[in-house]
């Protein structure tokens, strides 16, 4: 199995600075511990999109969140983290309300060729691909510092609920307003993959 984490090494330089207690690039959150204030990038700053959860047994490259977390001395957000960090008890990072345009997103869902995004065709999932550099609208931040935690790329996260105890979480680019920071899509296998799926990392404070 190969990894990949060499290849987006880029998302160890995020912009933004740090916060007592937690590294560089990193938020806390209201558990006590630290979360990425953006998304894992690929090299042109954009999310990694395609993402798993768990590696994939017979996948050419590893590109699960479990693995590249795990490279860079992190691990995968837990969900309750995950939402103290997105929202101090509103439905958005920014308020109670959706506001379109506030974050990326409100654009327009593609239709979409499974098989090719089943074994990642690469010109598909660029086709099909809306996301934005992760911290791109200034409006998408939460509180805590922590940006696009709705819309852009679903994220994933572990889960008590649900019967895999993984869940995706805060919707993507083409979401209009229906996912908040509370929600959460329980029915995927840990080793499942789409066309928006990314993640992005926690670690424990220091």
């Amino acid at each position: 199995m190969k990894y990949l984490a060499l290849a987006l090494f880029s998302f160890f330089i995020v912009a933004g600075s740090s916060s007592p207690g937690c590294p560089s690039g990193m938020a806390p959150t209201s558990v006590g511990t630290c979360i990425d204030r953006r998304e894992w990038a690929r090299s042109n700053g954009r999310p990694l999109v395609g993402a798993s959860a768990l590696p994939e047994p017979d996948a050419d490259v590893d590109l699960s969140a479990d693995t590249l977390c795990r490279s860079i001395g992190k691990r995968v957000c837990e969900r309750d983290e995950w939402v103290s960090a997105c929202s101090y008890g509103e439905r958005f990072p920014y308020g109670s309300k959706y506001e379109p345009g506030r974050c990326n997103d409100d654009k327009w869902w593609k239709t979409v060729d499974e098989a090719k995004v089943a074994h990642r065709d690469r010109e598909e999932l660029a086709r099909l691909d809306g996301s934005e550099p992760s911290g791109s609208r200034d409006g998408c931040e939460s509180p805590a510092g922590v940006f696009d935690m709705v819309g852009n790329v679903e994220e994933w996260v572990r889960c008590r609920e649900g019967r895999f105890g993984w869940c995706l979480v805060g919707g993507y680019w083409a979401s209009q307003g229906s996912r908040t920071c509370e929600s959460a899509i329980l029915i995927h296998a840990p080793r499942w993959h789409y066309y928006q799926t990314g993640f992005r990392c926690c670690s424990e404070a220091r």
